[in-house]
């Protein structure tokens, strides 16, 4: 007996649209948290967590065609005393990008 996958839309059989092993949601849910708020096309300034990281770097590179940088790194202290590390990322966005309306 074959069994097969249902989608998130329920279509059998067919695989869930991926980039660098991530779900287009997956990599919306991250884009969402550095994006600007007033034009997602500008540049990418933004502090995300190590664990978040390279699917963020997906999602910016999905979504604005341009490579997320790494500018610097700090460790949170947590109330339980263990630490969180977090970089500080820049991209120049989908308008600087390749793609842009430059």
């Amino acid at each position: 007996m074959t069994t097969t996958r249902k989608t998130r839309k329920g279509r059998k059989g067919q695989a869930e649209p991926r980039y660098a092993g991530f779900t287009v949601e997956e990599l919306k849910r991250a884009f969402e948290h550095v994006e600007d708020y007033d034009d997602w096309r500008n540049p990418i300034d933004a502090w995300v967590t190590e664990a978040m990281f390279l699917v963020t770097s997906a999602a910016v590179e999905f979504y604005t065609g341009t490579k997320l940088r790494i500018v610097d790194k700090a460790v949170l202290k947590r109330a339980n005393g263990d630490g969180l590390s977090t970089y500080r990322v820049q991209a120049d966005g989908y308008r600087k990008g390749p793609a842009g309306d430059h």
